[in-house]
């Protein structure tokens, strides 16, 4: 039975989404200033960190498509604030590099965004600052396990309910499915009914979602 998400939460989730969008709109027009969009911003801040990625690891850093990745690493080579590196591991694969001028850029972009939070969050105090992340953390907890692959959601429906949820949201869950409690996974799905072997051959292929990096 699908329950009906209540006022306050439908309140809480239409703030978010609009405060999101106002704050991609303003650091996108601070970014115009440098000739920048905000994705490839995300791409040279992201290599200023830990530069000779493959353009796979960094669609995934970046949570998108690794058409899109393309298309933004062909845009900023061009520009000459990238480069792209052969792998002498895999001949078909490149290490993405930031230029001398993409490291700048990547400066001011960070600059930028330094800027703006220190306008915003900057004028919350520690306290107030200390629970909002708390809540921000489980609220990603509650979105990861709301886009969890199946295999995940049928390892989380399979816990009992009589189980704590003491636990902190976010321990990564590949630890929670490596290492399951003594008691109580082993019940539940002993009373499971078989699957066709077919069907279980298709769950199985399906992975669970990739989690995503720690809160910036």
């Amino acid at each position: 039975m699908t329950s009906v998400a209540s006022p306050d939460a439908l309140r809480v989730w239409f703030r978010l989404i609009r405060l999101e969008s106002r704050i991609r709109g303003s650091i996108a027009e601070r970014l115009r200033g440098v000739d920048l969009s905000v994705p490839q911003c995300d791409v040279l801040t992201t290599l200023s960190e830990s530069e000779g990625v493959s353009q796979q690891d960094l669609a995934e850093r970046l949570y998108v498509t690794k058409g899109n990745i393309s298309g933004l690493v062909d845009r900023l080579a061009a520009a000459g604030l990238v480069e792209r590196r052969d792998l002498p591991s895999d001949r078909r694969s490149h290490a993405i590099y930031l230029t001398a001028s993409g490291r700048k850029a990547a400066e001011r972009g960070v600059a930028i965004q330094r800027s703006f939070v220190e306008e915003t969050l900057g004028r919350m105090s520690a306290d107030d600052l200390a629970a909002f992340e708390a809540h921000l953390v489980k609220a990603r907890d509650l979105v990861r396990e709301a886009t969890a692959g199946p295999s995940r959601k049928e390892a989380v429906k399979a816990k009992p309910p009589s189980k704590p949820s003491s636990k902190p949201l976010s321990k990564p869950p590949s630890k929670a499915l490596s290492k399951p409690p003594s008691k109580p996974l082993a019940k539940p799905l002993a009373k499971a009914a078989p699957r066709p072997a077919a069907k279980a051959a298709s769950e199985s292929a399906v992975g669970p979602s990739r989690a995503d990096k720690p809160a910036s």
